[in-house]
């Protein structure tokens, strides 16, 4: 959502932030109790969401590190997640072909 900050999640469970720039660490946490296999930024920088092998999507408020909500409905591990210009939509996808899409 801006110039300066990345997301990365993976098998550890962790998603963590990192400036761009400095390319460091600026913080990390346990979004999932499973690997992460997709992560992102809604276009108004507002929220994060991170897909797992836990068969969820998860949102995260990007400045306070806070869930929002997790979503269910998936049936295999997750794969993909991704915002729509508007920010209130998303779509995932899992490892079984299945598509969900989601309104906030």
């Amino acid at each position: 959502p801006n110039n300066w900050l990345l997301a990365s999640g993976g098998a550890d469970c962790t998603v963590r932030f990192w400036k761009l720039n400095s390319g460091r660490q600026i913080t990390q946490f346990r979004a999932h109790p499973a690997p992460i296999n997709c992560v992102a930024f809604s276009s108004d920088g507002e929220l994060l969401a991170t897909a797992s092998n836990d068969k969820t999507v998860r949102l995260w408020h990007i400045e306070t590190g806070r869930l929002v909500s997790v979503l269910e409905g998936h049936e295999s591990w997750v794969w993909s997640v991704a915002f729509a210009p508007d920010s209130r939509t998303m779509v995932s996808s899992d490892w079984d072909g299945q598509i969900k899409i989601w309104s906030r």
